[in-house]
């Protein structure tokens, strides 16, 4: 714990819907992999746990590279 900030890391967006479904209050922010793997996405997660926390921070980023060329930007 630095900062005072706990983290939880989970493997797929399934795992993190039930995280916040259970207490979406314990959560002062979040960050998902757009591409997380599971029946819904980080999207998705994102979505949800705005419906249960609207001014939620959220950090959008993705370590999928399929697509990116050497600019770094998708063709």
């Amino acid at each position: 714990m630095e900062a005072g900030f706990e983290h939880l890391a989970v493997t797929n967006a399934d795992e993190a819907f039930r995280a916040l479904e259970e207490d979406s209050a314990r959560f002062c922010a979040l960050i998902t992999d757009v591409r997380m793997p599971g029946e819904t996405d980080g999207w998705d997660l994102a979505r949800r746990a705005r419906e249960l926390q609207p001014l939620l921070p959220v950090i959008y980023m993705t370590g999928d590279s399929e697509g990116v060329g050497r600019s770094g930007r998708s063709q």
